[in-house]
C-alpha cells in the first residue's frame, strides 16, 4: 500500500473541470485497462475536489486498487493517490481517510 501526494503549479483561471477531465485522460493513457469504480465531486480541505476509486495493472502486472483526490488552491493542483492491492484496499482505507482528514493547505 502507498499514499502520495503531488503538486503542481497551475494558472489562476485553471477549472476543477479542466483539472479533473486532464486526470482522467492521463490516468487513461496510463492504464489501458482502467476500470472506473466511483467517481464524484467532493469537498477535501475545504476546496472542491474531485474523488475517483478505481482499478488498474501497474507497470509490475499486478492489479491494484487506488483512489485519487484532486482540488486547485489558487495557482496549486493537488493530487493525492492511495494505493494498494485489491484485497488490502479496504483494510488500509479507515487509517487513509484518518490521515487525510488532517490535510491542509497553507498560504
Amino acid at each position: 500500500a502507498g499514499l502520495g501526494i503531488l503538486f503542481k503549479e497551475v494558472t489562476s483561471n485553471a477549472t476543477l473541470s479542466y483539472i479533473t477531465q486532464t486526470q482522467l485522460n492521463t490516468l487513461k493513457n496510463l492504464y489501458p485497462d482502467i476500470n472506473i469504480l466511483e467517481s464524484s465531486d467532493i469537498t477535501f480541505a475545504g476546496h472542491p475536489a474531485h474523488k475517483i476509486i478505481f482499478t488498474a495493472t501497474d507497470n509490475t502486472s499486478h492489479l491494484r486498487k487506488a483512489m485519487q483526490i484532486w482540488f486547485k488552491d489558487d495557482t496549486k493542483a493537488y493530487l493525492i493517490t492511495y494505493k494498494a492491492d485489491v484485497e488490502k484496499f479496504p483494510q488500509y482505507l479507515p487509517t487513509i481517510e484518518n490521515m487525510l482528514n488532517t490535510f491542509y493547505t497553507s498560504k
